[in-house]
């Protein structure tokens, strides 16, 4: 799969998917790479793999590094950083769907949803 305007590349793995798929990163202050997932935030971006142990194997050995071509570090602890975002949007998620009057829990209910 080539590259293109909605692709981007794992830096740890090299896959080449949607960017959606990915963990975004970016330089912060201090040369510390933090977590991109609004893709706000200025600098170049990085992508990792959405997968824990992708992402405990570029902090410990700092691809990010190499791929931004300038010495960086990873923010302390940004793999607990990483879960702790992750969690709050998807209770957010949860949440607001559920005041939308979407969300759908028992098996009973659950069953009957699909069937509409």
């Amino acid at each position: 799969m080539k590259k293109t305007d909605t692709t981007r590349k794992c830096i740890v793995t090299g896959n080449i998917l949607e960017k959606e798929k990915f963990l975004s990163f970016c330089v912060g202050p201090d040369n510390e790479i933090i977590p991109d997932f609004k893709k706000k935030l200025s600098g170049k971006g990085v992508y990792v793999s959405n997968s824990k142990l992708l992402l405990a194997k570029a902090v410990e050995t700092n691809v990010f590094a190499k791929a931004l071509k300038k010495r960086v570090r990873p923010a302390v602890a940004l793999t607990e950083m990483v879960e702790n975002i992750l969690r709050h949007n998807a209770l957010g998620a949860v949440s607001l769907s559920r005041k939308a009057g979407n969300f759908v829990c028992g098996l009973d209910k659950v069953l009957e949803a699909i069937k509409k």
